[in-house]
């Protein structure tokens, strides 16, 4: 998802961050989306109205660093995280960056899963705890640096209830959205809704402009000459008026065109390598298999 950042479990800070889980971050889990026994209703005096996510049994993490700059990753694009309780504490000081706020929209089930709830401005050393569930992104950054910690938390025996593989196997609810809670990555009617101006970035400004509808005419358009697209090269154009860039790649002699942009995070695939995929990649060895996977050079 990030490109800019570090994976402490992997530079043996995991033991580290399990003791944190356990005996600082499981009671406030437990508080805020635990059992209905362990659960609070307010917090200060303001409702919660959370849910069980298995937030009294936390057991397992993922801990990391994420960075935006505006020259490196500048955003992140809505999405949902792969845990149940997510921790995401604030490291850098608020006088350091603009933009980057967080902002959350509805619960993935939900028929507000696309619709903004609430945004929310980095302050270094608070926490924002929430579920993993609830669909959420990071505006794009204007200046600075900004950094957070996050543990995405999980507990194993709460996914094992009949509960848990009930409300998951639903899928995502999309229905009526606000732009700014639209995902470039999950959302199939994503260019429908998005502005073409504010397509694969995250503005708060979008939310306040409609999408105006385009008519895209068939036709054949020239990419370049056959003998211009040597071996293991790519050619791209650009549609201004459909907002879409085809990518033209030669691979093993023959031809190939494609979505130039990642689908993950909106970057150009020309910059990218092709390597051999083919049937291997089903599990088969032919070696004259023609197929190649262009390799995002953001996702390396």
């Amino acid at each position: 998802m990030n490109n800019y950042g570090l994976v402490l479990n992997e530079i043996g800070l995991r033991a580290t961050f399990t003791s944190v889980l356990k005996e600082v971050m499981l009671p406030i889990g437990a508080r805020l989306f635990g059992s209905d026994e362990d659960r609070v209703q307010s917090v200060g005096g303001v409702g919660v109205e959370t849910e069980d996510w298995g937030g009294s049994t936390l057991d397992d993490h993922h801990t990391f660093i994420v960075q935006y700059r505006p020259t490196d990753d500048k955003h992140l694009d809505m999405h949902i995280d792969e845990c149940d309780v997510t921790f995401n504490f604030g490291i850098t000081s608020h006088e350091n960056f603009e933009g980057n706020d967080l902002t959350f929209c509805g619960m993935f089930d939900s028929a507000s899963h696309r619709k903004l709830h609430h945004r929310y401005k980095h302050v270094r050393g608070r926490c924002v705890v929430h579920s993993g569930k609830r669909r959420h992104g990071a505006m794009d950054i204007e200046k600075g640096e900004r950094a957070s910690l996050i543990m995405w938390t999980k507990s194993r025996s709460f996914r094992r209830t009949e509960a848990y593989r009930e409300r998951n196997r639903k899928g995502l609810t999309y229905g009526d959205a606000d732009n700014v809670c639209l995902s470039y990555t999950h959302d199939p009617d994503y260019k429908k809704l998005m502005p073409k101006k504010f397509q694969y970035h995250m503005k708060q400004e979008a939310s306040e402009v409609a999408a105006t509808s385009i008519t895209t005419e068939k036709k054949w358009v020239r990419v370049c000459a056959s003998e211009d697209l040597p071996e293991g090269e790519s050619k791209m154009i650009a549609l201004e008026q459909e907002n879409e860039q085809i990518a033209v790649f030669r691979h093993r002699g023959e031809l190939f065109a494609l979505d130039n942009r990642c689908a993950h995070m909106g970057g150009s695939l020309c910059e990218g390598e092709i390597e051999d995929v083919g049937t291997q990649g089903l599990g088969t060895s032919d070696s004259k298999a023609t197929d190649g996977m262009v390799i995002c050079p953001r996702h390396y």
